[in-house]
Formats: structure tokens, C-alpha cells, sequence
């Protein structure tokens, strides 16, 4: 991967981090390094830890990811760093069966489990992927 430093000076501000992109997690599958079945039901949240999966570090704050739904209903999902409750702000809107992606910087947890909260809005249940692409520590 490749490092680059965000501020003023060498060694201020916030250290990037490429990756290959990498499949951290993928309700459609059940076993593989990737698993994460399975789908999120409706007005359910579930956490999913990212240090560890991918090259992310437990260092991380925060990844750079592809968020990617596969819902059953038209609604949204919001992403909460894991030990957070709900944010107002949506992460990715959509319509029923339809295949959909969005670019997204995502704060992880301070409490050491580096884990992102994943709420479905939607009234129906919703497949949920998540590439990793870098991090910022």
C-alpha cells in the first residue's frame, strides 16, 4: 500500500493508506473469507469489524470502501462507527431490486473493535456488501 500524509508538516494530520480492494464482508455468502449471511433484515443493525480483514490495521480510524445493496425494498442504510447509535445521515439510498453502489469514507468504532454499524432502513431485507479500498490512521 501506499502512505500519504494529510496536514501542514511530515508526520501532522491524518496518514492514507491504498489497498487492492479487498471484499471485507458479503451477506450473500455463507462460508469464505468474505462471509457475512445473513442478509440485513428489515430495521435491523448489525456491526462488522474491519481491523484484521483486508490489510486494515487496528490502528485504522477510518476505511475507504464501496458500500454495494442488493435490496428486497426500496429504503436506505445508514453506517454509524460501531459503538455509536444512529446518525441522520445516510450512507446509501434505494429502490427495490435494484443493484446499487456508493463510495463512502466510513468512521470505525473507538472502542478497540475498529467496527462500523450497519442500520436497514428499509421494510424489507437487504444484501450488503462492503469492498475496502485503503484506510486512514
Amino acid at each position: 500500500h501506499v502512505g500519504v500524509t494529510l496536514g501542514g508538516e511530515p508526520g501532522a494530520g491524518t496518514a492514507v493508506h491504498t489497498l487492492i480492494p479487498c471484499r471485507a464482508y458479503d451477506t450473500r455468502e455463507t462460508t469464505g473469507p468474505s462471509a457475512a449471511a445473513p442478509a440485513l433484515l428489515a430495521g435491523a443493525r448489525r456491526d462488522f469489524v474491519l481491523p484484521g480483514r483486508c490489510g486494515v490495521p487496528s490502528s485504522a480510524m477510518a476505511v475507504s470502501a464501496n458500500l454495494t445493496v442488493v435490496p428486497s425494498a426500496a429504503g436506505q442504510l445508514r453506517v454509524v462507527p460501531g459503538n455509536l447509535g444512529l446518525s441522520d445521515a445516510t450512507a446509501i439510498s434505494f429502490r427495490a431490486w435494484r443493484v446499487l453502489a456508493n463510495n463512502a469514507v466510513l468512521f470505525l468504532a473507538t472502542d478497540g473493535t475498529g467496527a462500523i454499524g450497519v442500520q436497514n432502513d428499509a421494510p424489507g431485507t437487504v444484501e450488503f456488501i462492503v469492498d475496502v479500498n485503503g484506510y486512514f490512521e
